[in-house]
């Protein structure tokens, strides 16, 4: 019987959680993926790391990976080495517009995250600021993930900070640097679908799995009964 259960709880924590299918991805150990734009910053790998030589807020700096032009719900994830005054653009077209999430910022000095609407080249006032304590000059793994409307920061798998907009339904995901201590590595992107939108494929619909459950049920209690 323990068996039994243990199908079902596989079965339903199989249905039910989110999938993500890697789109792209760059450990940076043989120079920088072609993928990258390299549009602003004179972006180059070294050393198995990639930063930007002439990092600046002012044009704010860009590489995106332009095989992926319009992306709409996504998760991407990346290392951050000297956590500085980095980022990640999210559904932006070019440097001009998106969402930036911020990786310190405030020249360096911001203990945190947070997020910016660039519109036009106009950058927004800071939003939904997210507070990691001590992490300036430290590394660790950045990742975002964007669904609908809703964008998730997490910093070591932390969710740190929720920001919402509808001003970007699609676009590239880019890397942006404003120092010369940040540079970035193990960059990974991915499709990412909730389960709920997993359902015009191949997941069961509720009511699917709610007799696969009875179904499972039913035989636990036979073979309680024998």
């Amino acid at each position: 019987m323990k068996k039994t259960f243990l199908t079902l709880f596989l079965l339903l924590f199989c249905v039910s959680t989110a999938h993500a299918v890697l789109l792209f991805s760059d450990d940076f150990n043989s120079g920088a993926n072609p993928a990258w734009g390299n549009e602003l910053g004179d972006w180059s790998a070294s050393g198995g790391v990639y930063d930007a030589a002439s990092p600046n807020n002012n044009p704010l700096t860009y590489s995106s990976v332009t095989t992926f032009p319009s992306l709409t719900d996504f998760r991407v994830e990346v290392d951050v080495l000297g956590y500085n005054d980095g980022a990640i653009w999210l559904r932006s077209s070019d440097n001009n517009n998106g969402v930036l999430l911020v990786l310190g910022g405030f020249a360096g000095t911001h203990q945190g995250l947070y997020f910016h609407e660039v519109i036009g080249g106009t950058v927004s006032p800071v939003m939904s600021i997210g507070s990691i304590p001590n992490v300036q000059g430290t590394s660790g793994r950045a990742a975002a993930e964007v669904v609908g409307n809703t964008y998730k920061a997490y910093w070591n798998g932390s969710l740190i900070s929720t920001f919402t907009t509808d001003k970007f339904p699609t676009g590239k995901v880019a890397l942006f640097d404003n120092l010369n201590e940040t540079s970035y590595d193990n960059f990974a992107l991915y499709n990412f679908l909730p389960a709920a939108d997993q359902r015009s494929s191949s997941v069961p619909e509720p009511a699917t799995i709610a007799l696969l459950a009875s179904g499972l049920a039913g035989m636990a209690v036979r073979r309680r009964k024998r």
